[in-house]
């Protein structure tokens, strides 16, 4: 079922790093594998994902990725590794990109709010452009003062960087690396996600889920059980959670974050219940003014999601018409889909922790 593929591949790389089955060996050897696939968000994922709409570009062949984990799991419920994906296929759903925008809550916000005697939601950042960091914002305007509340909702590049300036960027790494994303990058262009290598959307994913899941992480997985041909269980998925963020800062980003849904930058497309985010565009280095790859990482009170659209090479010939609202669009059309199909079982609101 080529609907699958991806997950299955994903499901042949986990056993091969994390369990020493090779693909040879899997097939010799009499396995029996249960994996964390939701197969009703599988193929709702597969199919919209058949949808042109959603894939802006001056041609034909506009890719993309998309991950789903549950939030109270580190279990992948779902995996997109490319609109036709067919088992051999590049898996894009952990492929390195720029990850921009989508960067700024876990590589800058996040850890500042960590600071609370400095930094809360309510904290002015300046927003200006200055000679130290010539950075600019998208819009071209500039508010002089801004909350990180504000900041973070409308994106704002300058306070973003000054802010990372002021935490230091080895402050910030150990985040990321605590998060699942370690980094070589050294410069104030990670507080923009304009990296050497990028990270995956499985990282991404990886790394919002400590957001809904009061500041803990734990290891994404498509692996639940493994067992040999004597039905002796070999594996069992076993989620260790790791405290990354508190359970207060993790709160301050959902708030913030599902504001920049309702009101800010990830506010197109349509979802009705529950859900916190944050888009990415990354410039195209060959045609200016143009987009290169356009995300949006998000959360419900159940699933994390990442979402990631582009071309597979970016040259001249290769670039996206339209930014991150398709992929914003993209994914609340897939989580509607999925609250009609599972009866309204998605939640209306996050619950505020004690």
């Amino acid at each position: 079922k080529s609907w699958t593929d991806s997950y299955i591949d994903l499901v042949m790389k986990e056993a091969a790093s994390e369990h020493q089955l090779s693909v040879e060996a899997l097939k010799r050897g009499g396995y029996r594998i249960i994996v964390n696939m939701d197969s009703t968000i599988q193929k709702i994922a597969y199919d919209e994902f058949q949808n042109d709409a959603f894939f802006p570009g001056n041609t034909d062949g506009v890719e993309g990725a998309f991950v789903m984990m549950e939030g109270k799991t580190g279990n992948v419920v779902s995996a997109i590794g490319g609109r036709n994906y067919q088992v051999g296929d590049l898996n894009r759903a952990v492929v390195k990109r720029q990850p921009g925008s989508t960067f700024k809550p876990v590589a800058v916000y996040g850890p500042a709010l960590m600071q609370e005697e400095k930094y809360t939601p309510f904290t002015l950042l300046p927003d200006q452009q200055t000679d130290k960091y010539m950075v600019s914002n998208v819009d071209g305007t500039y508010a002089n003062a801004v909350t990180i509340y504000e900041a973070l909702m409308s994106s704002k590049n300058t306070s973003t960087v000054w802010l990372l300036d002021q935490i230091g960027i080895d402050y910030a790494k150990d985040y990321l690396e605590q998060l699942g994303m370690p980094i070589e990058d050294e410069g104030l262009a990670i507080a923009l996600g304009g990296l050497a290598e990028g990270v995956t959307p499985l990282q991404l994913a990886t790394g919002y889920r400590s957001f809904s899941a009061e500041g803990n992480v734990v290891e994404a997985t498509t692996i639940n059980r493994i067992f040999d041909r004597n039905n002796e269980i070999l594996y069992e998925e076993e989620a260790v959670s790791t405290p990354v963020f508190s359970p207060q800062v993790a709160w301050h980003m959902t708030e913030m974050l599902t504001e920049t849904v309702n009101n800010g930058t990830a506010a197109a497309g349509d979802y009705t219940k529950a859900l916190a985010g944050k888009t990415g565009t990354t410039q195209h280095p060959h045609v200016e003014g143009q987009v290169k790859d356009a995300w949006f990482v998000g959360y419900t009170p159940e699933y994390v999601t990442a979402t990631w659209i582009g071309y597979d090479k970016s040259d001249k010939d290769h670039y996206l018409t339209g930014g991150s609202s398709y992929p914003t669009r993209l994914t609340k059309s897939i989580l509607t889909e999925v609250d009609q199909q599972t009866g309204g079982a998605l939640t209306a609101e996050f619950t505020k922790p004690d």
